[in-house]
């Protein structure tokens, strides 16, 4: 319970931008608990973050140590497989980051996660139909999963089919109603797609053309 509380403070603190003291409460978790995977990854992340915003080479080995740390001693945790594959295409690895994230698919056939994890790295890359098929993996593995609805709305948008769109961030937001940018998401294109059933969304500038035949 203690170990609970110093990891929720050193996230608090976290998000504050108090870093350094992040990294105290967090290496205090491991310290005294050394099976506490969450506080392993939080380490990592904290040190990730640090190393970026200081181009500290040290400070991202360190990070990169304690994501590989947290991994193995739970091979599923998501966020380490995120932050780890993030860090290697960071440093000129994306390949390393797919063998990865393709390596924890393998290991874990039944893990919608890691299907939306490599689905990421593929869009990111612009590699449009290898997102979607992981995606539609991770869906046949866990329909409620909010994380794969959304990122298969954000497709359908980019694609410019905003009722398939809506309809995909409406499933993801009554999966988990606390994503209020996506409540946001959802608002606008209620009303793009309201100001085109009116037909005032595809209205077009009369320029007279057509009376100059």
């Amino acid at each position: 319970m203690a170990n609970h509380g110093l990891n929720n403070k050193g996230v608090q603190l976290f998000q504050q931008g108090k870093y350094q003291d992040a990294l105290h409460k967090f290496q205090h978790v491991v310290d005294h608990d050394p099976g506490n995977t969450d506080g392993y990854y939080n380490l990592a992340a904290t040190y990730h973050r640090l190393a970026m915003e200081s181009n500290n080479r040290q400070m991202l080995t360190q990070s990169e140590h304690l994501y590989l740390r947290c991994i193995n001693m739970a091979p599923n945790h998501v966020d380490a497989h995120r932050g780890m594959a993030v860090l290697l295409a960071q440093t000129s690895r994306k390949q390393q980051a797919y063998e990865l994230l393709e390596a924890w698919v393998k290991r874990s056939p039944q893990s919608a996660e890691a299907q939306v994890e490599l689905a990421r790295l593929h869009d990111e890359d612009g590699e449009t139909d290898q997102a979607e098929l992981h995606l539609q993996n991770a869906l046949s593995i866990d329909t409620s999963l909010p994380r794969a609805w959304t990122a298969l709305g954000h497709l359908r948008e980019r694609e410019g089919d905003l009722p398939n769109a809506l309809a995909h961030y409406q499933r993801s937001y009554i999966l988990n109603n606390r994503q209020p940018i996506l409540e946001t998401r959802i608002a606008s294109l209620n009303r793009s797609l309201r100001l085109d059933d009116t037909g005032e969304g595809t209205r077009m500038v009369d320029s007279g053309e057509s009376s100059r035949r």
